[in-house]
């Protein structure tokens, strides 16, 4: 029986969410022990996943500690649910195999489906996409799944959606790796990097050029406004590594000064130009 979105499986150790898109999920999975595996492995990045007798996949998120369902038939009625595989990662190839095992009538009825059913559906769609493939650890289907959700948004002039997504990249507009880097190396506050991709970089050539492709006049404001932000975060973080390099160059000239041994003083200080002194002893440091 499911409950707010999440059902059976065959992992009893484990929380499982269904839909990865939902936050409800996230918050109330469930522990059914019931269904079959019919396959298990780990994919070429290590990622544990699961293939159940109902053509359901999971694949395990360390992150949350629960298994996240990655391939089901939740969305027949998306535009882009197919059953073909485009050979671009290993999401792609699990999700055509889940839709191949189902059946043509169940395909046509969604074909039929009103419009905003079809539209709806397939953000959703979208969305779990985005997720399932960050959990899969599949950088290049992420990035292409993260493009295409942000065109259908901004197709949708979904502007509430897109400030979320340009926000999260986009981050603190004060952070610099120099005042919280130590921070994002522990695992807290706001992290800069997905994968191995800068964040600033994903929203500045893939959301907003995707957002400033459409002519609205909101998605424009939008696509300039959220550029002039991250130009500003760009700038606060060159500042604060000129001020680092800055300092570890001072700290460089002053530890590489040569030292008297009987003041402890630099050498450019016991050396004063014209009539000064010329070092000496302790009357000599007083006058200095």
């Amino acid at each position: 029986m499911e409950s707010n979105g999440c059902g059976p499986t065959a992992v009893s150790f484990a929380y499982v969410c269904l839909h990865s898109c939902c936050r409800v999920c996230y918050e109330k999975s469930t522990v059914i022990a019931a269904a079959a595996v019919l396959n298990a492995g780990l994919t070429q990045t290590g990622i544990p996943l699961l293939i159940m007798q109902n053509h359901h996949a999971y694949s395990y998120n360390e992150g949350w500690a629960c298994w996240m369902r990655v391939a089901d038939d939740a969305f027949p009625a998306s535009h882009f649910h197919s059953s073909f595989s485009s050979n671009q990662g290993i999401l792609s190839s699990v999700q055509a195999a889940v839709a191949g095992a189902r059946q043509p009538r169940d395909v046509l009825a969604a074909a039929n489906q009103p419009p905003h059913i079809q539209n709806r559906a397939t953000r959703a769609h979208l969305e779990c996409n985005v997720a399932s493939a960050l959990v899969m650890q599949s950088q290049q289907e992420w990035r292409r799944w993260l493009q295409t959700y942000v065109r259908q948004l901004a197709g949708d002039e979904d502007e509430a959606r897109l400030k979320e997504i340009i926000n999260d990249l986009l981050g603190p507009m004060r952070w610099s790796p120099s005042s919280h880097g130590a921070a994002s190396a522990h695992g807290k506050g706001w992290e800069p990097k997905i994968f191995d991709l800068d964040k600033r970089q994903i929203l500045r050539y893939d959301v907003l050029r995707e957002v400033s492709r459409v002519r609205s006049p909101s998605m424009q404001s939008l696509a300039t406004q959220s550029l002039e932000a991250l130009k500003e975060a760009e700038a606060t973080v060159a500042a604060s590594e000129a001020d680092r390099k800055q300092r570890e160059a001072s700290a460089a000239f002053a530890s590489a000064m040569p030292v008297s041994p009987a003041s402890g003083l630099g050498t450019a200080e016991l050396q004063m130009g014209g009539d000064g002194l010329q070092g000496g002893g302790f009357g000599s440091q007083l006058a200095l």
